[in-house]
């Protein structure tokens, strides 16, 4: 079985698993990289802009340029906000395609930006992410709230004009209930915040 196809039933697993059944709580990753999408266009639009793609594309150099991101090892998955036309965007699956694809995995959507309750409680819950890193593109408007429900002290509000940060959740103790929390910049394109 190919190794796409593996982690696409690893994850109907996951989903099956954590949300019809009701997995019981202790599995905590290692490290949550968390991003907001790209830049978004002036026009209305579900795409990512031109310098939107431009940052997804350069997103691919992000553990070369950045190696710390990645001590604890690649993430093991990655998670999009899931595109439904007429009540999301697209732009979280752009964001994160090029980078999934240069590690040759496969992109998890599941949950609409609305329902991110549910991916806090597969990360929060499944076996099979016990320790692992795991990288997820959000809108900016519930990251806050993600952040906070995995345990960070993170910022009350992430600013709608950024695009080039990065929060990084490292799960620490016995039984990962040790959170801490980095706001870096992601340094890749000009411009970019320090």
């Amino acid at each position: 079985m190919a190794k796409h196809t593996l982690k696409r039933v690893f994850f109907s697993f996951i989903t099956l698993g954590s949300l019809a059944f009701g997995l019981s709580a202790g599995a905590v990753p290692r490290r949550v990289i968390l991003i907001r999408h790209a830049e978004k266009p002036d026009v209305k639009s579900d795409d990512l802009s031109p310098e939107g793609f431009k940052r997804a594309q350069a997103l691919t150099q992000l553990f070369e340029r950045q190696p710390a991101l990645v001590s604890f090892g690649y993430p093991a998955v990655y998670f999009a906000a899931r595109y439904q036309r007429g009540t999301s965007s697209n732009r979280s699956v752009e964001t994160l395609t090029p980078l999934v694809q240069k590690y040759k995995q496969t992109l998890q959507t599941p949950f609409l930006p609305v329902d991110y309750q549910g991916l806090v409680h597969v990360l929060m819950t499944e076996p099979q992410l016990n320790g692992k890193v795991v990288m997820m593109a959000w809108p900016h408007g519930d990251i806050p709230a993600i952040a906070k429900a995995l345990g960070a002290k993170a910022p009350d509000h992430w600013n709608p004009n950024t695009f080039d940060r990065i929060w990084l959740l490292d799960f620490s103790g016995p039984d990962g209930s040790i959170v801490t929390f980095h706001d870096l910049s992601q340094n890749l394109m000009p411009g970019d915040s320090h």
